[in-house]
């Protein structure tokens, strides 16, 4: 084979070169502006502000709960501790246009009224109001007017007496006829207590009632028997 000949061959490969990276600094050409998202806030701090929410909820909760506990006005309760009978009498009167007589009734009875005051304030009371009936018809009535305080948590012992001379009874003269001779006579007693509790300027109404059924010896003067219900 001559030099001058030519082949088919593939021309030889030159071996890999090596290529540098260099890095270049500069400043951009344009201006550009990167937005960065806000980085959340910190789960633990949140969840120690909401429990701080919550206990201070639930403190203020109890306080108020404590608060009306004490501040909110309870009626006073009343017992009617004694009952003395002083005196009962009666006279008659013929009438001209009954065959049944005029019957006029002649009485006097004192009480003793005990009074608990269950509220954290003290009570004002004025007065102190009994009524007393016979088979439901009023006789009389009387108002004490020793006005008192009772402190809180305290109580009060009040006396009344009542004294009623010459009523005349209508619609039952038949009853207390009978009555008058089998000696004893049933009678109704009505208590009221009107007062009040100073909650800063204002005024918070108080009530409290006790009916008694009261049984009387009418030879013996006395009591023979009460029994006693709040109203």
């Amino acid at each position: 084979m001559g030099l001058g000949s030519t082949s088919n061959s593939p021309p030889p490969l030159l071996p890999p070169q090596h290529r540098e990276e260099h890095t270049v600094y500069g400043y951009p050409t344009e201006p550009y502006y990167v937005i960065l998202d806000s980085a959340p806030a910190p789960q633990r701090r949140s969840n120690g502000r909401f429990l701080t929410y919550a206990v201070c909820g639930a403190l203020s909760i109890v306080m108020i709960a404590v608060a009306a506990y004490f501040l909110w006005p309870s009626d006073p309760r009343i017992e009617v501790v004694r009952i003395r009978l002083n005196k009962i009498d009666w006279r008659t009167e013929k009438s001209s246009g009954s065959f049944l007589p005029h019957l006029f009734l002649d009485l006097s009875m004192g009480l003793t009224v005990k009074v608990k005051n269950r509220d954290y304030l003290g009570v004002y009371y004025d007065y102190l109001k009994v009524g007393i009936a016979y088979r439901g018809e009023k006789i009389g009535r009387v108002t004490s007017v020793n006005s008192a305080y009772i402190p809180p948590r305290g109580t009060a012992y009040v006396d009344a007496t009542l004294d009623i001379e010459g009523f005349q009874v209508l619609a039952d003269v038949i009853y207390l006829l009978e009555d008058i001779a089998h000696g004893h006579i049933p009678l109704q007693t009505i208590t009221n207590f009107d007062g009040y509790i100073r909650l800063f300027s204002l005024k918070v109404p108080l009530q409290a009632i006790m009916s008694c059924e009261v049984v009387v010896d009418t030879n013996q003067q006395t009591v023979l028997r009460q029994e006693c219900d709040l109203g």
